[in-house]
């Protein structure tokens, strides 16, 4: 995939810019940069706090030719594992020592998917209900990093990745092997209520196969909060 890569001092999201040029018909490969969102976008419809000069917000324009739609996500998920060295926590959440340090929002439409990627890069402090869930690159690692140098690992890891799955149709066992919600006890909503139960593996089109209340069933949405290794409420 070749990328073409326009920047941005302020957007509203990235994920809705990346939309609208979409819809004018810019290519697979474009790559929206701001330096700050106004109206940043998380999973659930929570919003993602992004202060100037302190994270990296970037969406990719993608135009798969086969269906790996529920594949996007994993794809990503599994590129900035390995370019932050960090875990991934069922569905999409990037962590280091517990903590967030990297969200994930794909959306698509018929014609087109919008991959949002926010990271957090030189954030020095978090608000008081979030110091003890999300973390930086900077508060882990002491490094002021530069963040055009973060986009292009990035950018090359998730196009190795991309290009496996379009080839392969499967990237399952890669995400798996670095997924810290499997194999481990986990609590999680379904229906209304609140269950617990052991999360044995990843299905192909990224669901958590969950063994609970001696059946076995795959969640496709929603948190799995991890009872025992880090204690994780939402984030």
């Amino acid at each position: 995939m070749n990328f073409e890569i326009l920047k941005y001092k302020t957007v509203d999201s990235t994920n809705d810019q990346a939309k609208r040029l979409a819809f004018k018909g810019y290519s697979e490969g474009t790559v929206i940069i701001a330096e700050s969102q106004t109206s940043g976008k998380g999973r659930f419809g929570n919003s993602w706090d992004s202060p100037v000069f302190s994270g990296l917000y970037m969406s990719l324009i993608l135009k798969p030719s086969t269906n790996i739609v529920s594949k996007i996500t994993m794809t990503a998920a599994v590129a900035l594992s390995k370019t932050l060295s960090a875990d991934i926590k069922w569905v999409n959440d990037i962590l280091i020592n517990g903590k967030k340090i990297c969200g994930i929002l794909a959306e698509a439409t018929e014609n087109f998917i919008v991959l949002g990627i926010g990271v957090n890069v030189l954030n020095e402090a978090f608000p008081e209900d979030l110091k003890n869930k999300a973390t930086s690159l900077y508060l882990e690692h002491c490094i002021r990093y530069e963040i055009d140098d973060i986009i292009g690992e990035i950018l090359e890891n998730f196009n190795k990745e991309y290009n496996f799955v379009t080839e392969t149709g499967d990237i399952t066992k890669i995400y798996a092997e670095r997924c810290v919600t499997v194999n481990k006890d986990i609590q999680f909503t379904l229906n209304g209520k609140i269950c617990s139960g052991f999360a044995v593996g990843i299905a192909t089109d990224g669901g958590l196969i969950v063994e609970t209340a001696g059946e076995t069933i795959t969640l496709r949405s929603g948190e799995a909060r991890l009872l025992n290794q880090y204690n994780q409420e939402r984030i």
